[in-house]
């Protein structure tokens, strides 16, 4: 039994740990930074000043930087070069091997950004300092960006396709006001359902890939 066919989903952390580690170390800086310049200087001067620019630009970045992690090398990497079909016929089922693509930057990305949505929020005294909304945009960037994948099936095509839709999103939703359940819940529920289209397209794909390799 290989490694990919018992445990995918560690597979997909190995196999993309670098790019992993890049996305922890931006939500490590994207913390500390505005925490350090709040302890240094003062939480209004700080709010002020370039280290929450930062925080604010990786909070919106690390989902896009996902989505395009899995629109890319996650997914059209491997169609393009075929590698997928060892997977498939070692023991790992098409669906369980878009899974282990879906879940595993899921896992890591909402591991990062809730906390530090929570410093943030925390640090601006918001009212509401993590809500669904990071949520919702870390699951739809994923789903989107392993759409662009199957649908492209060129690394660099369908990391460009992911990062520009996902990034005017992004950048739309951040650009307003969420400091409230209610109004972070009007851009969670379209984003919800984005993600449930994305990734049911995605698994039909899919499907239809695996059926055309069998036949």
């Amino acid at each position: 039994m290989t490694q990919a066919r018992a445990v995918p989903y560690r597979y997909v952390l190995r196999q993309h740990r670098a790019a992993l580690r890049t996305a922890l170390v931006l939500a490590a800086l994207g913390s500390v930074l505005p925490l350090a310049a709040t302890v240094w200087s003062g939480a209004q001067e700080a709010r002020q000043g370039w280290t929450f620019a930062v925080g604010d630009v990786v909070s919106l970045g690390l989902p896009l930087f996902g989505g395009v992690l899995v629109a890319g090398p996650m997914v059209a990497e491997e169609l393009a070069s075929g590698t997928y079909k060892l997977a498939w016929t070692q023991g790992v089922t098409p669906a369980r091997w878009l899974a282990a693509k879906l879940l595993v930057p899921v896992g890591v990305l909402l591991a990062l950004t809730l906390p530090m949505a929570g410093v943030m929020g925390a640090l601006r005294d918001a009212a509401l300092p993590i809500g669904p909304a990071p949520v919702a945009y870390t699951l739809f960037a994923v789903a989107f960006g392993a759409l662009c994948g199957l649908l492209v099936r060129r690394t660099t095509a369908a990391m460009a396709l992911a990062g520009l839709v996902l990034g005017v999103t992004l950048m739309a939703g951040g650009s307003q006001p969420y400091d409230t359940f209610d109004a972070q819940l009007t851009l969670t529920v379209p984003l919800l359902a984005g993600t449930a289209v994305a990734a049911a397209a995605a698994f039909l794909l899919l499907h239809r890939a695996a059926r055309g390799d069998a036949s």
